[in-house]
């Protein structure tokens, strides 16, 4: 069995970020880490792996200075391969996920012949959780999320989604599109050995130059309608104090509830 397992680099929650003329992170600046939620991905696809012969092959989207350590983190773990995918055809400064996840499905299907794809539920930066979906849509293979428990069957995986009210089982023929919760298992952690493997290993490059996954009418509208994005810190708010004596102001009462249902605190 092999698969494939898509990930993404963060930047670190507790770093104060730094941003260029454009609004967009500068590199020099901005410390990525592996995306939490992948990391239940890839242990999912590990334990899959551990009980069938096969490859665990992990895969990331952007720059190097985010890609790269999430990509050596997926080896830490036990990734057997990981490629870093840059393409030319979306832009940096544009809000564009829909395109990402066409890249991306571009990219799965010129690495090879994949019998599971996996993802994360979403991203430390961005929670929506969809780039499974679009990767599936554009691939035209069948996508589950939420997924709680995988398990392999006679050439179809057995699954088991979360729901508001209960939990829902089924099977699926392979190949398929997969998000896991971070519920599903505990990843491991990764060892020294692993990680100065990882550390010393040579990341394959894969450039989207190109796409066929979806026709170009549709490619085109999607980078037409995909917004500028613009990143901005926080206006640091300067504290104000205000003091009632009630013994010189018969109103100070007043004034202070009046204040606070102000600043919708009351």
């Amino acid at each position: 069995m092999d698969i494939l397992v898509l990930i993404k680099g963060v930047i670190v929650p507790t770093q104060k970020p730094a941003f260029d003329e454009k609004g967009q992170l500068t590199a020099e600046t901005s410390t990525a880490i592996l995306n939490p939620y992948d990391k239940n991905a890839i242990e999912a696809a590990l334990q899959l792996v551990d009980d069938h012969n096969g490859d665990v092959t992990v895969a990331s989207y952007g720059v190097a200075t985010t890609t790269e350590p999430a990509l050596r983190a997926g080896l830490a773990l036990g990734a057997t391969k990981a490629v870093a995918i840059d393409s030319p055809l979306v832009a940096t400064d544009k809000d564009n996920d829909s395109a990402i996840g066409v890249v991306l499905a571009e990219a799965a299907r010129k690495l090879g012949q994949f019998d599971l794809i996996l993802t994360g539920s979403q991203a430390l930066d961005m929670p929506q959780g969809y780039v499974g979906a679009l990767v599936a849509n554009s691939l035209n293979l069948p996508y589950f999320d939420n997924v709680n428990a995988l398990a392999t069957g006679d050439d179809e995986l057995v699954y088991t989604t979360l729901w508001e009210k209960g939990t829902i089982t089924g099977k699926v023929q392979e190949p398929a599109v997969i998000s896991v919760t971070d519920s599903i298992n505990k990843p491991r952690l990764p060892s020294f050995k692993t990680k100065m493997m990882a550390k010393r290993a040579e990341l394959e490059q894969l450039t989207i130059d190109s796409v066929t996954v979806i026709d170009q009418s549709a490619w085109g509208d999607l980078n037409k309608q995909a917004p500028t994005s613009r990143l901005a810190p926080l206006p640091v708010q300067k504290k104000k104090s205000v003091v009632y004596q009630l013994d010189d102001d018969e109103a100070a009462v007043t004034k202070l509830i009046t204040t606070l249902k102000a600043q919708s605190i009351l």
